[in-house]
Parts: C-alpha cells; structure tokens; sequence
C-alpha cells in the first residue's frame, strides 16, 4: 500500500468517526454531562498507524503465551503516546473504547 493511499484512507476512517460521534451526541439525552477530552484528528491517525505496526492489537488476537499482558502493554504504550501528543488525555482503557467506536 502506498504512503499516499494509506493517509487517505486514515483521513477517510477519522472524518467518518467524527461524524458518527457528532450524530451519536445528538441522540443523547438532554442532561448535561461533563465532557471528557476529545481526541484530535493527529492522535486519532497516531492510533490507526500504531495498529499497523501492532498486527492483532485492534481485533485483540495476540498468540504468545501472555498475549492479555502482552497487549495491556501495547495499550499502555499507545495511551501515553497518545496522551503526550496533546488533545484528548485518557487512561489505555479509555482509548480502547476510542478505538471500538472508530
């Protein structure tokens, strides 16, 4: 896959994202809720490149022995990755759920 495509691609995943999450915000009920920190379009494509290099983490098939700490690991290394990109600073948890809406 080219670098070009690829970027392509990501910007198309991100801005279908934000509209899912624009809709999703509508739909909500009408109480005031704290907002929490919305990550950024560079955190959001940081996510996506992360995912190729980490084959498995996204869909959370990992095959070595300790493939669950394995992964809370990587998690957890994206998260402060993330985190130090400015935007959105959340716990690895709370970017998983980011990632499962994405």
């Amino acid at each position: 896959m080219c670098y070009e495509t690829s970027q392509a691609n990501i910007y198309h995943i991100i801005q279908s994202y934000n509209k899912q999450f624009y809709f999703a915000a509508k739909m909500t009920s009408p109480q005031p809720k704290k907002k929490a920190s919305r990550a950024t379009q560079d955190q959001l494509a940081r996510m996506v490149a992360f995912f190729y290099e980490n084959p498995g983490l996204a869909e959370g098939k990992f095959s070595a022995m300790q493939g669950k700490l394995a992964a809370t690991e990587k998690w957890q290394e994206l998260a402060q990755e993330l985190n130090l990109m400015g935007g959105g600073n959340k716990r690895y948890e709370q970017w998983q759920v980011v990632s499962n809406e994405f």
